[in-house]
Formats: structure tokens, C-alpha cells, sequence
């Protein structure tokens, strides 16, 4: 019998990494995640992080898959005795992911694990608790249809909403 695993994590679109370096340390200090997705770090593939990353905290990846725009990165590990994938996206705008094509393919492989997803999708599931503001999302009804539908297949659910069901409360912080 498996005991039961508890982790933070922490899901992040910093834009631009290295002017706010010091703070998004920081925040990681204070708040001591297990997992950390990051989005939009702007290091390039050069640098020690990918565009998206992930930071599993002594946790060795047995598998990691990566995008080579930085548009999502794969990570499949074992936590006490537990497979875990974890799947950090950064969907843009201008580059779509497609999830029933694209992802599938990907995250087929890893049914008999737990899938953990963050990121910044750039959609809402909720749009009148996820947003704030009134602007119109550009690709909005498309994306969100092919979230859902890759979501639905997966049994995946949005741990945030499930946690505040009815409440409008955002998920981003200025730093």
C-alpha cells in the first residue's frame, strides 16, 4: 500500500527571469515548494534552464522530454515509490500547443503514472472567476475546447478550481 504523497508546487510565469532574479529566489525561499513550474524565464536554451523549466527538489528524473521552443517540458519520475509525470506548459499565442494532436502523443506513455500539469496556457477554464480583466483572449474558444477535451481524456482536474470552486480569486502575484 502506498503511503500518500504531499508536495508543493509552485506554478509561475516570471517573464523574464534574470531582471527579478533575486526576488523569485526569494519567494522560493519563503515558500519552500517541492516542484517548480517556471514560464517565459527568457534564459534561451543556452543557459542553465530551458525557457520552461521545472525543478524537482531531489527527485532525479527517470525520463524528461523537452520542446525545443520551450513550449513544454516532460519530466517523469518516481517520488516513494510512486510514478509521477510532470508536465510544465507554456501555450503562446502565437505558437499554439495542439493538446488532442500534439500532447496526446506525448502523455499517452505515461497512463499508469500521475500526471501533474502547470503552466501558463493562455486560456481560462472559468472565464468569469479565472479573469480579471475584460479583454478579449485571442484563440480563447478554440484553446479552451482542446484543453478541455485533453483534460476530460486524462481525468485531469484544475486543483485550483477544486479548491475555490465559486471564488474569484486570481493566481499571480507582482513582484
Amino acid at each position: 500500500m502506498h503511503t500518500l504523497v504531499t508536495l508543493t508546487i509552485l506554478s509561475w510565469n516570471v517573464n523574464g527571469f534574470l531582471g527579478k532574479k533575486s526576488s523569485v529566489l526569494d519567494y522560493f525561499k519563503l515558500t519552500k515548494p517541492d516542484i517548480i513550474f517556471l514560464q517565459e524565464t527568457h534564459l534561451g536554451p543556452s543557459k542553465h534552464l530551458p525557457p520552461g523549466s521545472i525543478k524537482l527538489l531531489e527527485f532525479g528524473p527517470d525520463y524528461n522530454m523537452a520542446d525545443k521552443n520551450g513550449r513544454y517540458l516532460i519530466i517523469q519520475c518516481t517520488i516513494e515509490g510512486q510514478d509521477f509525470v510532470f508536465v510544465n506548459v507554456y501555450n503562446p499565442i502565437d505558437e499554439k500547443i495542439e493538446f488532442m494532436n500534439e500532447f496526446d502523443l506525448l502523455i499517452k506513455p505515461f497512463n499508469s503514472s500521475f500526471i501533474v500539469m502547470g503552466g501558463d496556457f493562455n486560456t481560462v477554464l472559468e472565464t468569469e472567476l479565472d479573469k480579471t480583466s475584460r479583454c478579449k483572449n485571442r484563440g480563447h474558444r478554440e484553446r479552451l475546447r482542446d484543453l478541455a477535451g485533453f483534460l476530460k481524456k486524462y481525468d485531469l482536474v484544475d486543483v485550483w478550481r477544486c479548491k475555490f470552486a465559486f471564488c474569484n480569486i486570481c493566481t499571480w502575484l507582482v513582484l
